[in-house]
């Protein structure tokens, strides 16, 4: 008897994890999954630490039937054009020294979004709770170029060997598929990430698939932070806001963060910090160098 109820229930159970498994394909089997929100509430219910207070401010609840995963509910975040400070920031904190984190999350930008003096934004942070790293996606937006790309920082300099860039920061590019990003439509970004044994250590891995498909794959990767996922954008980070015309907004439909490998019972802290209860300090609206 034990038995047959044990068979109606995994087969009860068999098409959720179906579903889950479509939802996000690129994740790694039988990772724990720490975070799930579908952003129907700016902050999740306050799971993430919004250390500026942006819910109901910058970041507000909309209605979009477009949304691909979790509709209607999505959540915006808007600034004036003419603000040259960044808008949301959103932290989770996963268990200090995590070694393996995936995230998904689906998001697009505003149609109308423009471009900026230093050519990229910054966007969703995966970095270390201890300091010392604080690596990025930039969405490249050159201003009079067609070109729309997402690329990854440690803003370190620790891979230039591999991802080449800047004097003194990494800036890995798409080196398996070259993905462009069209303004107002909505994304799917899933991200793996494997820390290295040490800052400077070349054994970590780093890959990201756009809609599915991989488009960037780094192994023999030196980055050590896996524990705390942020998103600070950046609207311009230099003239005041020049390059935009319009209020630059980005949209967010759901997020989702695993940690594969972790050890039974492991869980994040959400919105309260593990070793650290004073907020970060703001990483968005700052002047950065001219990316190539």
């Amino acid at each position: 008897m034990n038995y047959m109820k044990s068979v109606v229930c995994l087969l009860l159970l068999l098409p959720i994890m179906a579903h889950a498994s479509a939802q996000w394909p690129n994740e790694p089997a039988g990772a724990p999954v720490l975070f799930d929100c579908d952003f129907s509430h700016p902050t999740c219910n306050g799971r993430l630490l919004d250390p500026y207070g942006s819910a109901g401010n910058t970041l507000t609840a909309q209605s979009d039937a477009t949304a691909p995963m979790s509709p209607s509910g999505v959540t915006r975040s808007t600034e004036s054009f003419q603000s040259g400070n960044g808008g949301t920031e959103l932290h989770y904190f996963l268990p200090a020294g995590n070694n393996e984190i995936f995230v998904g999350l689906v998001w697009r930008s505003s149609a109308t979004f423009g471009t900026n003096n230093p050519g990229a934004n910054k966007t969703q942070f995966i970095r270390g709770q201890a300091g010392g790293t604080n690596g990025v996606f930039y969405w490249q937006r050159p201003r009079g170029s067609s070109l729309s790309r997402l690329f990854f920082s440690t803003q370190l300099a620790n891979n230039l060997d591999q991802c080449h860039g800047a004097p003194d920061q990494d800036q890995c590019f798409q080196n398996v598929n070259d993905i462009q990003l069209t303004p107002g439509v909505w994304y799917k970004i899933e991200v793996y990430l494997k820390r290295s044994t040490c800052p400077t250590c070349h054994n970590g891995i780093l890959r990201w698939w756009i809609n599915g498909t991989l488009a960037g794959n780094y192994l023999n990767f030196a980055y050590v932070g896996a524990d705390e996922w942020v998103w600070s954008e950046t609207w311009d980070g230099a003239g005041n806001g020049s390059g935009f015309t319009v209020n630059p907004e980005h949209y967010f439909d759901h997020l989702h963060i695993s940690a594969p490998n972790c050890p039974s019972g492991c869980g994040g802290t959400g919105g309260e910090p593990v070793a650290d209860t004073t907020p970060p300090g703001r990483a968005s609206g700052l002047t950065i160098t001219q990316l190539n």
